[in-house]
């Protein structure tokens, strides 16, 4: 079994890498149920699964020194898309514990009292499936030019049931298609993902697929123009 330790958790919010701003990121999924208990269920409750949500819980140090106001320019934002990378997010395959699509930054504090420490909390809901167990298919580096990822990511196995890939940009100039690949023997490849074109500003996109998903994944990025865009590309089978 390979545990995992927090302290190097990587956050990728929308366009904007808040690792460094956050020292607690805690997600929860929700599913609402509804009583369906009838007389002919014997005394035993019964329910009908009902929508699906999610809630993410930030907490990080506040220096008075710092003039981000990361969190209070995205209050209200909508479709903020939620990265979690475990593993220093430094390689290809790192593991993504979590991608989470189309949020809204609900609320933000940052509460001071006399015994300690200020910090600065923030908290993120929204709906739509999530993806609980993904990979990274590209770090988060600056492109100059086109390519693809140098190897794909091995499942083992190719899986049914589709699943969520999530495209983050940071910086960036020019026009750039991004995609996720997959194939069945890490040779030949097919687009799973093709991803809105970007154009030279911060922000994200998620997008979820149906189906079969090959054994192999990989990213690959296309420059039509522009000197180069930072960014980074999770995936999460379901």
């Amino acid at each position: 079994m390979a545990r995992s330790g927090g302290k190097n958790c990587r956050v990728y919010l929308g366009g904007v890498d808040v690792s460094q701003r956050l020292s607690e990121v805690n997600p929860t999924l929700r599913v609402a149920t509804h009583d369906r208990t009838t007389f002919a269920d014997a005394g035993d409750a019964t329910s009908d699964a009902g929508l699906r949500s999610w809630e993410v819980a930030l907490s990080g140090l506040y220096d008075n020194d710092d003039a981000d106001t990361t969190f209070e320019t995205l209050l209200g934002t909508t479709d903020l898309n939620l990265s979690i990378v475990d593993e220093d997010a430094n390689a290809l395959g790192d593991a993504v514990p979590w991608v989470l699509p189309r949020g809204v930054l609900r609320e933000q504090s940052k509460p001071f009292t006399i015994a300690d420490l200020v910090r600065r909390s923030a908290t993120i809901v929204g709906s739509g499936r999530a993806g609980v167990s993904g990979r990274l298919l590209h770090e988060k580096v600056q492109e100059t030019a086109s390519g693809n990822s140098a190897n794909g990511v091995d499942n083992s196995a190719s899986s049914a049931n589709g699943g969520r890939g999530t495209f983050h940009a940071f910086a960036g100039d020019g026009s750039w298609v991004m995609k996720i690949q997959h194939s069945t023997d890490n040779a030949v490849w097919a687009d799973l993902i093709v991803f809105t074109t970007y154009v030279g500003s911060a922000g994200s996109e998620s997008v979820e697929v149906t189906g079969t998903v090959n054994r192999y994944t990989r990213a690959l990025w296309l420059r039509s123009s522009g000197t180069g865009v930072t960014f980074a590309i999770t995936f999460a089978r379901y």
